[in-house]
């Protein structure tokens, strides 16, 4: 796979990680009479967003690093 596959992947999980941040955020902040519910399903939305996130950057930033490398630190 080329390195700019790879990072398109990447960003595009990016996104996913942020649509389901903001998914457990509408539903925790829409639906007030769910209070628990709308908790619960905000946890189980960002922890593996956010986690999701970070690991996603720090592969781009080992892309990166490795193509430069390849490239003879152009």
């Amino acid at each position: 796979m080329s390195i700019n596959f790879k990072r398109n992947f990447l960003y595009f999980l990016v996104g996913a990680s942020f649509g389901l941040i903001f998914v457990g955020a509408f539903v925790f902040f829409a639906y007030p009479s769910f209070y628990f519910l709308g908790l619960k399903f905000l946890f189980i939305c960002t922890a593996p967003g956010v986690i999701c996130v970070i690991i996603t950057c720090l592969m781009v930033d080992v892309f990166d690093l490795k193509e430069k490398l390849l490239h003879g630190g152009e």
